[in-house]
């Protein structure tokens, strides 16, 4: 197991990141190292790191969360801040991930989006500011989602598919709506789709969908 941290002021890409000392600045950098079961890739807390971070396939059981004093927020801009495909065995926890602005600022972009993981855990995620949803769970297996708080987004706070989804404790806010869907609702606080032996349990959606551009008709 191996720890590769990131420190957007003080890091080098040059460096081979495996202490605080050897940082690496960028998510960029993270994205493209060959890692191992159960490596982690951590983010200093208290700054502000350019987004995306993508990780495809691989080994089992990598985390991707902060270190140092709070949580490090991840900016994805106009796009996607993480975006984890094919993975078993993540877990991504402990950060901020904020975009553009769903409404002027971000096209069409997730906060975390698991594609096709299988056994991963998503947990004290904040995400705000995204055109789709602050997370997104696609095409999963036996994922949980826990204390999460997703909210100013616009087609759903929290948007889940596939098999033995747990959703628990989580806060899904003031997620008013998606500019660009003008044929069908938006809004949505905690959605399910094609979620099968799946469950919400001890969460809370409120002030969701108030900005439907079809009035929520």
């Amino acid at each position: 197991m191996r720890s590769y941290h990131v420190d957007a002021i003080r890091g080098d890409d040059a460096a081979d990141g495996r202490s605080a000392e050897r940082a690496w600045r960028t998510a960029s950098r993270a994205t493209r190292e060959t890692l191992e079961a159960g490596d982690r890739i951590l983010f200093a807390g208290g700054q502000t790191h350019r987004g995306p971070l993508g990780l495809k396939g691989g080994p089992h059981g990598v985390t991707v969360s902060s270190w140092g004093d709070g949580r490090a927020t991840l900016d994805g801009g106009t796009g996607d801040a993480i975006t984890i495909e094919g993975m078993t065995g993540v877990n991504v926890s402990w950060l901020i991930v904020r975009g553009a602005g769903r409404r002027d600022g971000n096209a069409g972009g997730r906060g975390v989006r698991l594609l096709d993981c299988q056994d991963a855990l998503v947990e004290g995620i904040d995400a705000w500011g995204f055109q789709k949803a602050g997370i997104e769970i696609r095409g999963g297996d036996d994922v949980r989602v826990s204390r999460c708080l997703a909210h100013d987004n616009g087609f759903a706070g929290i948007w889940v598919s596939g098999r033995a989804i747990r959703v628990d404790h989580c806060r899904a806010l003031n997620n008013p709506g998606d500019p660009t869907i003008r044929d069908n609702h938006s809004g949505n606080g905690i959605l399910l789709s094609g979620a099968d032996d799946s469950l919400v349990e001890s969460c809370e959606a409120a002030g969701n969908g108030w900005d439907q551009p079809r009035g929520g008709q």
